[in-house]
């Protein structure tokens, strides 16, 4: 799970007669909205000038990286959000900040989430990564423009009434990520790939503020259709390991402590350990056992470094999800601590994760992960295609990845489909202006998207994919889909460095059972009946109440999989922010819930040995008052349909 440890709030006056006061002011709605979320242990800066102010706070041991999240030098200040993957640290974020006001597209040869503020005596820039994957926000009033790394911390500084962006929690319905430049907020967005957010102050006071795009991800992408047109395979294929090579390399200049690596039994992660100990730099592995098949798969890779190349790593095993530590916890409450820390942005499945504090993280955790790697595998490309597609082609096989990514057919209204097909269009239009053609335009929908906003890297500090630098990414999409289909990157890789790996078949989604705690374990459908009883706001309403009823009782009955939990994630998500967004909507629990569920009942096929399905999950459920009535109503359908067939 990713470790945000910093904050950052900005604002700029925009007139010269904004009073000290209602600066004043601004701060302290800020530090309100700070103190729940913020540990005590935090380390905080304020800088400020005439009309402008930055907040900023991160975590004690923060110094353990090479790289300040404050500096000041004269009159340059200058704030980061992230640290500088990928680039020569030399001279640090003073000297980045120079280069920054001078012009220069710093961002560039950096690995995704990285920003920087720099302000000198009446210039200021504010600089986005050229994915848009670092969190910088950005509100407008009157009088001010504030930036922040949380878009609750822009909303609330500003004073407005919070309020829910219906558009932004529709996509969240739909793909479990607020899609494009959208917020949980109104009137709070992102900043897009690779925008500066540029400030002068007026000779008379206040600051004029514009944004203008610089050097993005479309860049790359126009890099790529070059490549495609100008490189071998073999070039291509030299330009992603420099590009692997020189992220793990400046990660390496940035801390100086011991790497870590998620090593699955996937192909991902198999990729970055091959190069990482063909360069001789030597990680610790960490695996998640919860599927049984991931721990063995990674233990034979490990015991084939021990034994047959004599490389000696730690490598720790770990269960992400036991039952025990997760169901100590209440769902909602699990719910509501994420949405605190993430500010509720954070995807829905790590609902069934151990409770969270609630609060922005207070230790260092560098880690390397395998996320992107499906850039070179062609994983959103529809099986059904053998070559390359059309326009038409790409965009449906977007719309089957993003409409239905997080709930199943029937679970949204229409309308939150309908937005958000509008909405997947202008990913495929940008991309096609870029150059991109074909299958390479369902692989710019999973960047720009899946990881620039579902990504857990996107809240973290420390976590970095070498997936995403810029060289692997004009390599990965300079190649042909095919080769990516037969993952001849992937295989070139750990072909190269560690050919004995090569024949150690992978581990998929499919490989093996888990034992990962389900939303329905403890008193977790008890918590989800108790919300759709309550909350009645218009964001819960985004998604079809009817549905979320009939999968409570599918599961009930023992008949939940995969999709049906994940439509009570993203219920128990949306219903939890409607309860936080829209007070007033949420009403007492009723005297009797079998008014609204029995429609469903006779819908709801419950075989005949049901009455015997009351398994430790269900007995959890039976303990409630709402689930009883429930159970109730199950149990007297089952006594009936006996009845009939006796």
């Amino acid at each position: 799970m990713g470790e945000r440890m910093y904050f950052v709030l900005g604002y700029f006056a925009r007139h010269g007669n904004v009073s000290d006061d209602a600066r004043r002011r601004l701060v302290e709605r800020a530090e309100q909205a700070l103190a729940p979320v913020v540990p005590e242990s935090y380390v905080r800066h304020r800088h400020e000038g005439p009309g402008w102010g930055v907040l900023a706070g991160h975590s004690a041991d923060w110094n353990r990286l090479r790289w300040p999240l404050t500096a000041q030098d004269g009159e340059v200040t200058v704030v980061s959000f992230g640290i500088p993957v990928g680039v020569d640290p030399a001279g640090g974020p003073l000297r980045m900040a120079g280069r920054l006001l001078a012009g220069d597209d710093v961002h560039a040869p950096v690995v995704p989430p990285f920003g920087l503020l720099a302000v000198r005596d009446g210039q200021a820039e504010l600089q986005q990564d050229w994915l848009g994957m670092c969190r910088i926000f950005i509100g407008r009033t009157d009088d001010f423009v504030v930036f922040a790394s949380r878009p609750g911390l822009v909303a609330q500084a500003l004073g407005s009434p919070l309020a829910p962006d219906l558009d932004g929690w529709a996509s969240y319905v739909s793909a479990g990520h607020f899609g494009g430049d959208s917020s949980p907020y109104a009137g709070v967005r992102l900043l897009d790939p690779g925008v500066r957010m540029s400030a002068v102050r007026r000779p008379g006071g206040g600051w004029e503020v514009a944004e203008r795009q610089r050097f993005s991800a479309d860049d790359l992408m126009r890099r790529a259709v070059a490549a495609q047109a100008e490189c071998s395979f073999d070039e291509l294929m030299e330009l992603a390991g420099t590009g692997l090579g020189a992220a793990t390399a400046g990660l390496s200049r940035l801390y100086d402590g011991t790497l870590r690596l998620g090593l699955s039994g996937g192909k991902d992660s198999r990729v970055i350990a091959a190069s990482m100990v063909g360069a001789g730099v030597l990680p610790t592995f960490f695996t998640n056992i919860d599927t049984k098949a991931e721990g063995d798969t990674a233990r034979h890779l490990v015991g084939v470094l021990r034994e047959k190349l004599g490389v000696e790593v730690e490598h720790q095993l770990v269960h992400a999800s036991p039952l025990a530590r997760v169901t100590a916890t209440d769902l909602v409450d699990r719910v509501r601590r994420l949405h605190a820390e993430y500010d509720y942005q954070f995807p829905s499945s790590y609902t069934v994760r151990p409770a969270r504090s609630g609060q922005l993280a207070e230790q260092l955790a560098v880690t390397i992960g395998g996320a992107a790697g499906e850039l070179a595998t062609g994983y959103w490309y529809p099986p059904e295609v053998a070559g390359d597609c059309s326009r038409a082609t790409a965009d449906e096989a977007i719309r089957s990845k993003l409409l239905l990514a997080a709930v199943t057919p029937g679970a949204a209204h229409p309308e939150v489909h309908e937005k958000e097909r509008a909405r997947l269009l202008t990913i495929t239009d940008r991309g096609a202006a870029a150059g991109l053609t074909g299958l390479r335009l369902t692989d710019y929908a999973y960047l720009m998207e899946r990881m620039r906003r579902w990504s857990a890297l996107a809240y973290s500090v420390g976590m970095v994919t070498p997936f995403l630098a810029p060289d692997f990414i004009v390599a990965a999409f300079a190649v042909d889909p095919q080769r990516k289909r037969e993952r001849a990157m992937h295989m070139g890789v750990i072909r190269q460095y560690v050919p004995e790996w090569a024949d150690v078949p992978f581990v998929s989604v499919n490989t093996g059972r888990s034992t990962v705690t389900r939303i329905w374990d403890g008193t977790g459908l008890a918590s989800v009946h108790g919300l759709l009883d309550t909350v009645h706001g218009e964001l819960s309403q985004l998604m079809r109440r009817e549905v979320v009823a009939k999968t409570i009782l599918a599961c009930a009955a023992g008949r939940g999989g995969g999709p049906q939990e994940r439509v009570l994630q993203q219920y128990v998500w949306l219903a939890a922010a409607s309860h936080e967004f829209e007070p007033g909507a949420v009403r007492p629990p009723t005297q009797s819930y079998q008014a609204f569920v029995k429609p469903y009942l006779k819908a709801t096929r419950l075989p005949r040995a049901a009455r015997k399905v009351l398994s430790p999950v269900v007995r959890q459920v039976k303990r409630t008052d709402l689930g009883r009535r429930v159970l109730a109503q199950v149990r007297r359908r089952i006594d009936a349909r006996k009845g009939a067939s006796a």
